[in-house]
């Protein structure tokens, strides 16, 4: 959830350049990695990004025994990604006139479900100190492991807020974090049970994952039209697809979610759920069923 919300891996049109090596020989292995300088991500899907200010990024991924043919170890993988988002605190009118405000979308902290249509805010949080240029670092590591068809994931995800600009931080910033365990499996192609991949039509992959994430903010109710400080949301979720020629799949998506702060209110999650409607800050569960239809061009 973290690294849809900030941007970085679906977010705002850009500008810049990046440098990237692929399928580099480490010996017993391969590695890639990639700098950058743009107006990556930038917070917002499908929108653009009007500023001057670059961010700065780096990634790295190694897999280090693909050239041992050994089954157990081969399918072994590391990343690690750094983001280093730069704010901008003005805003450009049509006009060409500047003033203060949240241009940028490294100004907001701002969390929502995944919901294909209608999400909900879960936690969002505007700085009071709109004049600052601070850099707000994101983090990311992850490892996965491939044997036959089954693969494992896990993530651990890190963003920290100085809007302030100040060192140490000051009690207005704010941070994030998001620990993420996933599964997938093949279970059956036209090759038999326990085989398949995206690329052979009839597959069948099932996946399932869980996510913990917390969001929180320097002093309390600042969050959340002031309604709390920190957020901690759980996230279970399960999918089937089906995959058929011409890079084409059908499937379905079930997803559990637990907010130990919803928002009160007209419109607001408690109200539109039915739990927690009227009180701030209570706790609240509920299940998304989404059926999906995906083709690649």
């Amino acid at each position: 959830m973290l690294s849809r919300n900030n941007g970085l891996n679906t977010g705002r049109y850009g500008n810049g350049f990046t440098l990237g090596w692929d399928d580099i020989d480490i010996g017993t292995g391969r590695a890639q990695t990639m700098i950058g300088v743009a107006t990556f991500g930038e917070g917002d899907d499908g929108l653009s990004s009007n500023t001057d200010r670059k961010d700065f990024a780096a990634y790295l991924r190694v897999e280090p025994f693909t050239k041992m043919k050994n089954k157990w170890i081969e399918g072994l993988g590391f990343e690690v990604t750094g983001w280093w988002c730069n704010d901008d605190p003005r805003v450009v009118t049509p006009a060409g006139s500047t003033t203060s405000g949240n241009q940028s979308a490294c100004r907001r902290l701002q969390v929502q479900d995944h919901g294909d249509g209608g999400r909900q805010t879960l936690f969002q949080f505007t700085p009071t100190n709109t004049t600052g240029r601070g850099t707000q670092p994101y983090y990311h590591t992850g490892m996965g492991w491939r044997i036959g068809p089954y693969w494992l994931r896990a993530t651990r995800d890190y963003q920290d807020y100085n809007w302030s600009k100040n060192t140490p931080r000051q009690g207005t910033d704010a941070k994030a974090r998001n620990f993420l365990i996933a599964h997938d499996l093949f279970v059956w192609s036209p090759k038999g049970f326990l085989t398949g991949d995206s690329t052979i039509p009839g597959s069948v992959l099932v996946g399932t994952h869980f996510e913990r994430n917390d969001y929180s903010c320097g002093f309390a109710n600042c969050a959340a039209g002031g309604e709390f400080k920190r957020n901690r949301i759980l996230l279970r979720e399960w999918d089937m697809w089906y995959f058929l020629p011409n890079r084409i799949s059908v499937g379905g998506s079930v997803l559990w979610y637990d907010a130990s702060n919803v928002r009160s209110g007209r419109n607001q999650v408690g109200d539109n759920l039915g739990c927690g409607a009227g009180h701030r800050g209570s706790s609240c569960n509920w299940t998304d069923v989404m059926l999906n239809f995906r083709m690649y061009f």
